[in-house]
């Protein structure tokens, strides 16, 4: 029988990911400089949501140097937002092996392993990301989104309560990678439930009837829960409300 500090190694391995061996290579000057003015021409393209242009400028910025973290974060964070998690995985693991401080690139690896569905490892880069960066408030939102794909929704809660005591405008750049997971499930409807009443709490009203349209389109039926539910107090003059209230009322 294996001693229990030889069980506990192998639990430790197993429960580590290994990432890739990646070799800084030496680059010349022109090249480095090159390389970035390919960037900032990436990052105003990504800033006009043509992500397929900018992913061309930060692969053409790899090709120039291509053991370096920043350009391998950009070309992760260009293809999460054309949807290809698996090549975004590529890039940031490359990324981080380079540099396992650099929070952005953690916090990014945790949105791929979110969009490619592997929870776990999403929640680990996250919180990763955190313990280096504390005070940032997306890093935050993303991991409130895996508690709430966990069906977790009081951590949840917590983590979207810290981001706005961060920054009360978080919700407003919501459009940003490295704020939202790059995808999440569209069928729980005690998600989108529970958003609504976070929101509601926040007077939020715009955003929590959203939320609760969302629950009522993918299964939610209980309309005594809804009616009772004191999160919703201010909504209970609101036409759009009482209508919807109505709508599970007679089903």
């Amino acid at each position: 029988m294996l001693p229990k500090s030889w069980l506990l190694a192998v639990l430790l391995l197993i429960g580590c990911e290994s990432l890739p061996k990646v070799v800084r290579l030496p680059v010349a000057q022109a090249d480095r400089e090159r390389a970035f003015q390919l960037v900032r021409e990436g990052d105003l393209l990504a800033a006009k949501k043509d992500f397929y242009a900018a992913l061309i400028k930060y692969l053409d910025a790899g090709k120039l140097d291509p053991s370096n973290e920043v350009i391998l974060n950009k070309i992760g964070i260009a293809y999460l937002y054309l949807n290809f998690p698996q090549k975004a995985l590529e890039q940031l693991r490359k990324a981080v092996a380079l540099n396992d401080q650099y929070a952005s690139a953690l916090n990014n690896l945790g949105s791929a392993y979110f969009a490619a569905g592997n929870l776990g490892r999403a929640m680990r880069y996250y919180r990763r990301a955190l313990r280096l960066k504390p005070d940032e408030p997306s890093f935050h939102v993303n991991l409130a989104s895996a508690y709430m794909e966990k069906k977790d929704y009081p951590r949840g809660m917590e983590e979207y309560r810290i981001a706005l005591r961060l920054d009360p405008r978080i919700f407003d750049r919501m459009d940003l990678v490295n704020v939202k997971a790059a995808v999440e499930s569209a069928v729980d409807p005690e998600k989108y439930y529970q958003l609504a009443r976070f929101y509601a709490e926040l007077g939020e009203e715009e955003r929590a009837l959203e939320n609760l349209v969302k629950a009522v389109d993918v299964g939610f039926d209980d309309y005594r829960r809804l009616h009772d539910d004191v999160a919703f107090a201010s909504l209970q003059d609101d036409t759009r409300f009482t209508e919807l209230a109505e709508r599970l009322r007679t089903r």
